[in-house]
């Protein structure tokens, strides 16, 4: 079975699972992808036919690396590719288009925690100027706290 029979398949597996059509629209995006990658790579070979090395070659070019403007895709979108892979292919193997499943040694990529965001001078002003107005001994403990974090770049983790 070729991959695009398959894909179909998987869809219309995925539809009746009730996946959203965002969803069925970026696993139908991530393997036509693949196929036509391996088509230019390998020709047009069946499921079966593709192997982990496959998955690696095709994960490490620029087809599956960069964004159609040719800027690097973002560790987000690296990992939504990685697991439509992942997803297909266990879905291949199960329902026995595939004799293994190819994509069992794909890993996540490591996506490290945003750089923390501080305030902008008008976000700082506008709480500032909420916090003078305030009333109480609540009130006047958040505005010596967040005058001292402002003023000294203390922060909160």
């Amino acid at each position: 079975m070729n991959t695009n029979e398959a894909l179909e398949r998987f869809l219309v597996q995925f539809e009746a699972d009730g996946r959203s059509a965002h969803t069925i629209g970026q696993y139908r995006r991530h393997i036509v992808l693949l196929a036509r990658w391996l088509a230019k790579e390998r020709g047009d070979v069946g499921v079966d036919a593709i192997t982990h090395e496959d998955l690696a070659r095709f994960l490490a070019s620029p087809d599956a690396r960069q964004r159609a403007d040719g800027t690097a895709k973002k560790a987000g979108s690296a990992n939504a590719l990685r697991t439509s892979l992942r997803v297909f292919f266990r879905y291949a193997h199960e329902a026995g288009y595939a004799s293994t499943n190819p994509a069992r040694l794909i890993r996540r990529a490591i996506c490290g925690r945003p750089p923390p965001r501080g305030l902008s001078d008008a976000e700082a002003q506008r709480l500032m100027d909420v916090l003078i107005v305030a009333q109480g001994p609540e009130a006047r403990r958040d505005h010596l706290l967040y005058d001292l974090m402002l003023g000294s770049g203390i922060r909160l983790s």
